[in-house]
């Protein structure tokens, strides 16, 4: 069922809420529909929980977590970026400066 004009303007206030807290945390609006709103931030855990429970009360749906990631920083060509990419094979391990700082 499609909403009227009316429930579309009367959603705007809640759309627009919803939005500038995205826009207090550093979220991205992902996608905007007649009926959803759905937005990414990549932060840390607690600041996410907080991120998430100041959109409680506007109905959330569904919140997928991804959890820590943790990737090698490592340079783009060369012997230096095989041997970083795989420190077994180059006879190494990996550097720990190469790490994300955390």
């Amino acid at each position: 069922m499609r909403p009227t004009y009316r429930q579309l303007i009367d959603a705007q206030p809640h759309r627009a809420a919803v939005r500038d807290i995205g826009a207090l945390f550093g979220a991205e609006v992902v996608d905007v529909g007649s009926r959803h709103v759905v937005l990414s931030l990549v932060s840390w855990s607690r600041r996410i929980d907080a991120f998430v429970r100041m959109l409680e009360p506007w109905g959330i749906i569904e919140v997928a977590r991804s959890g820590v990631v943790a990737m090698l920083r490592s340079p783009v060509s060369g012997a230096e970026a095989d041997a970083v990419a795989a420190p077994e094979a180059a006879g190494g391990t990996a550097d720990a400066a190469a790490l994300p700082p955390g």
